[in-house]
This record gives C-alpha cells, sequence and structure tokens, in this order.
C-alpha cells in the first residue's frame, strides 16, 4: 500500500553528482523518505517480508528500488534477503522430506518387526 500511494517519486541515481560529505547511496537515500522507511524496515523486521512460496511483498519493495534508486545498497540489501529466504525455505524442504522418508521406513521397520518378527 505504501508503495502504491508512494511509488510515483522521482528516480533517484546512485551515481550522480560527488559530494565529499555522503556517500552516493547515503544522499539517495537520506533524500527520499520513502527509501529511507524501507532500508529501516529491511535492516529491523525482516521477518515482515517474509512470506514463502513467492515473497510477493519483498518482489514489489524490489521492483520500486530497482525504479527508483537502481544499484544501490537498499536494493541490493532486500535482494539478498530475498535470496535468504529462498534459501532458508529450500532448505526446509529437503529437511521435510528427509524426515517424512524416516519416518516411512522407521513405521514400515515397527510395522514388520511386531507383525512378522523380522526385526
Amino acid at each position: 500500500m505504501l508503495l502504491s500511494r508512494h511509488g510515483k517519486l522521482e528516480t533517484l541515481s546512485c551515481r550522480g553528482d560527488e559530494s565529499p560529505d555522503f556517500s552516493a547511496d547515503s544522499r539517495a537515500v537520506l533524500g527520499n523518505p520513502i527509501i529511507f522507511f524501507l532500508k529501516t524496515w529491511l535492516h529491523f523486521s525482516p521477518e515482515d517480508f517474509k512470506e514463502p512460496p513467492k515473497y510477493h511483498t519483498l518482489q514489489k519493495v524490489i521492483a520500486h528500488l530497482n525504479k527508483n534508486v537502481p544499484g544501490c545498497d537498499v536494493e541490493m540489501e532486500a535482494k539478498h534477503l530475498l535470496h535468504q529466504f529462498q534459501n532458508e525455505a529450500e532448505n526446509e524442504s529437503k529437511l521435510y522430506f528427509f524426515s517424512s522418508y524416516h519416518f516411512i521406513i522407521s513405521e514400515t521397520a515397527l510395522k514388520n518387526c511386531i507383525l512378522g518378527g523380522k526385526c
């Protein structure tokens, strides 16, 4: 909702005029309250963006950042967070598969032991 209401912001560049006081990323973030807010939210509450399997909100944030501040550290952080969530989901899926498989084998072995005497 935030991005749909305030998404039509002036595009900022991370490669603009150089200032000795601020990096290009800092100028982009400080010059745009929405970008600053997103950076803070990603940093302090990343679990708010954990919506498997497609991570729609995080995908929208990345698209907004790519459009408005392409190549900035905030965009890279969001992409890294998405990659991290995807890896965690894949690892959890593998763990569930192996745990379920082990349970099926154990249950079958137990039945054979009890009913068939093959322990």
